[in-house]
């Protein structure tokens, strides 16, 4: 059965390796958040947020994209909105490969996470005020998202993932 894809309000499709990436209008809204969190929504750090946040949005859904390829799924669509995204694929049939989609997103934040926490230990702060918001985002504002996605309440990955434990563990 084929996803409905919402396309009200969204730019694109864009494309990437033939993956349609859909862009909502409201995409900003993740880093425009970030900036009134810090006190500091000026165009020189609200500009460089939105970018960082919503590029870390892309990672997590191309962490499921990517999983989903990997287990032979078809990716319909990439979708990023102010609140996350979606990655639309027809789910993997083997309970391993379901695991490995629903954790994709969350694997590759914690690849970003770990690429971020190594950058800094060996360079340190960077001088640059555009490169300590990316850090920032893909530090703080990641680990927030990572919790966020491992806990299993409605609608996030942890919840996927915790049913699917359950249906491994008990067959339900």
């Amino acid at each position: 059965m084929q996803p409905r894809i919402p396309q009200k309000g969204y730019l694109g499709p864009f494309s990437y390796r033939k993956t349609p990436v859909l862009v909502h209008w409201t995409f900003p809204v993740g880093g425009v958040f970030v900036a009134f969190f810090l006190g500091d929504v000026t165009w020189g750090t609200t500009i460089p947020l939105i970018v960082a946040y919503t590029t870390l949005i892309l990672i997590h859904e191309f962490g499921h994209a990517f999983a989903a390829a990997a287990a032979g799924s078809k990716v319909q669509a990439v979708l990023i909105t102010g609140a996350g995204g979606w990655c639309f694929a027809d789910e993997p049939v083997s309970l391993s490969s379901r695991f490995a989609f629903y954790a994709g997103g969350i694997i590759a934040q914690a690849l970003v996470l770990f690429v971020a926490v190594v950058f800094l230990a060996v360079f340190g702060n960077p001088d640059s005020k555009i490169l300590n918001l990316f850090i920032l985002v893909f530090t703080v504002v990641n680990f927030v998202l990572i919790l966020i996605n491992v806990f299993p309440s409605e609608g996030t990955d942890g919840r996927k993932i915790w049913d699917l434990f359950r249906e491994s563990r008990y067959g339900a």
